[in-house]
């Protein structure tokens, strides 16, 4: 394997009101990398910024990640043979070369990350083919050649099969109905999905036991006995995954508002106050999962709730996505009471892309709570480096109908498995360290 030449360099970052996305005339393409909900069926979803780059020149190849949560001191890299592939996790799973990428001088090719962070480490991998990574630095295995090794949660064997999930299944006679559909019909499932519908007025941890008003004019309880109904999905061979969110409805005599409120792990304003924002309850108070007892709150309601019979957990609107917002998020100057292992409080610059991690392990440790000797399955919507080893992921709603549907089925693949012969990139998930993945299928 030849040698790679590599170069860095430190110009002065960008302002923290630097936008998502921006105009630059001398390269391009330029995105902050700053995990955003963009809500809606999108072929690029930025819920995952990790800063990584993976680059080829022929025989050479050399990977390149930011070790450090925020968007990086700025890191120039210069291999001086033309680049094949460049790209991250979350990638445009088209292969448009996105990040900063421009062809300089001789047709080599050059990346530009541009960070509002302090100090970080800059982690060099020159495998030797995609069976073998070396770390250059420290390294979370015994060897930098199992730095990989131990990283990745093991699934229950039934999360391997094929899910059923869609926004709508608003009621226990529903879901029977798609499940007794699918063994009518031959057709192997493995899991059933509840979205948001089953909550109580989209308040976490509740269910939802009003009536509701069916097509055939009759009213029907939605979800007034979920342990019931998991039983029967079990005795039919399925496996029940439920949604949780962070946005947790400000409402006093709420369990989860209230007992939330007593220990004081809210995201707060710049003031002190417990931020609101709107999700989809109405106003929403957010916990601060940068905090280990925060955490461990969490966790203890994961558990109670896995009592209902929950097979798996779904993490979703968790960038975190905040409604009525230009940026889709919360504002940056609030503020978390971190861990110092974390970097203690900062303000949500310094912990808005690591939110979606965090949320995932705690979900994943209070489903453990409840088995200690079981296969958690979590899934994430946001993510980054590490949230291997809490949670699955997606690569985002896709469409089924109309003329743009093949876009989406073309770039599901590409976006699991990360590789593509056409492409320009090297995408997210599969060769990034997510093994677990899928897309959706309509």
């Amino acid at each position: 394997m030849r040698a790679a030449t590599l170069a860095c360099c430190v110009p002065k970052p960008p302002t923290a009101a630097t936008p998502p996305i921006v105009s630059r005339p001398e390269i391009s393409y330029f995105q902050k990398l700053y995990r955003q909900n963009l809500f809606g069926t999108v072929t690029a979803p930025h819920s995952a910024s990790p800063p990584a780059v993976v680059s080829y020149v022929q025989d050479v190849r050399l990977d390149i990640m930011w070790v450090k949560i925020l968007e990086l001191v700025v890191v120039k890299f210069k291999i001086t043979s033309r680049i094949n592939f460049s790209g991250h996790w979350n990638n445009e799973p088209q292969g448009i070369i996105i990040h900063g990428c421009v062809v300089e001088g001789s047709g080599s090719r050059s990346k530009r990350w541009w960070s509002n962070s302090n100090r970080g480490a800059i982690a060099l991998f020159e495998p030797e083919g995609l069976k073998s990574r070396k770390w250059h630095g420290r390294a979370p295995g015994a060897t930098p050649d199992k730095r990989g090794d131990r990283t990745v949660f093991m699934p229950p064997k039934w999360a391997l099969g094929y899910h059923q999930c869609r926004w709508g299944y608003d009621s226990e006679a529903r879901v029977r109905e798609i499940a007794k559909t699918f063994r009518q019909k031959g057709m192997p499932c493995d899991v059933i999905w509840m979205d948001i519908d089953y909550m109580d007025g989209y308040r976490c941890f509740t269910f939802d036991q009003a009536c509701s008003y069916s097509i055939n004019f009759i009213y029907d309880e939605r979800f007034p006995d979920p342990k019931t109904l998991v039983a029967e999905l079990h005795q039919a061979g399925f496996k029940a995954i439920w949604m949780l969110d962070p946005g947790i409805k400000r409402e006093e005599g709420y369990f989860v508002y209230d007992s939330g409120s007593e220990r004081d792990i809210w995201i707060q304003t710049a003031d002190g106050k417990p931020f609101v924002g709107d999700v989809w309850p109405g106003p929403c108070v957010f916990p601060d999962f940068a905090q280990s007892r925060t955490r461990s709150w969490w966790a203890d309601l994961v558990k109670d709730f896995i009592s209902n019979g929950v097979d798996g957990i779904w993490n979703d609107m968790n960038e975190p996505a905040v409604f009525k917002t230009v940026t889709k998020t919360m504002p940056e100057s609030n503020v978390h009471h971190g861990d110092i292992e974390f970097g203690g409080c900062q303000n949500h610059l310094h912990y808005h892309n690591v939110y979606g991690m965090l949320m995932a392990r705690s979900t994943y440790e209070g489903m453990k709570l409840a088995n200690e000797n079981g296969r958690p399955f979590v899934l994430t919507r946001a993510g980054f480096i590490g949230s291997q080893r809490y949670a699955a992921t997606w690569t985002g709603d896709n469409l089924s109908l109309g003329a743009s549907s093949y876009e989406y089925l073309n770039g599901s693949p590409i976006g699991v498995l990360s590789g593509s012969f056409r492409a320009l990139s090297l995408h997210y998930l599969g060769l990034s360290g997510q093994p677990l993945s899928g897309p959706d299928i309509g």
